[in-house]
């Protein structure tokens, strides 16, 4: 007997509850995507010398941040009207 588009959808609807009830609720690609992140981030903190280069290029990015909040609070307060006029 052949299976028609409805028994295949209801097949694969219930393999994908299986899966999220084994992930917590989390699709299995998630779970395995952070799995893999960590591995690499212990990997990178082994490591000193890319350690080194982490630390650089989040100091820069850092200083970055700090540059582009100064200007959005600049720009905030030239833009905000005046609380005295009426």
């Amino acid at each position: 007997m052949r299976k028609t588009g409805k028994d295949l959808r209801a097949e694969m609807d219930s393999k994908y509850d299986r899966e999220k009830k084994e992930y917590g609720g989390f699709d299995k690609w998630e779970v395995e995507g952070w799995e893999r992140t960590l591995r690499e981030a212990s990997e990178i903190l082994a490591d000193p010398i890319k350690m080194k280069l982490v630390a650089k290029c989040m100091d820069k990015k850092e200083k970055g941040m700090a540059t582009l909040k100064a200007w959005v609070d600049s720009k905030g307060k030239q833009a905000q009207p005046d609380q005295d006029a009426d």
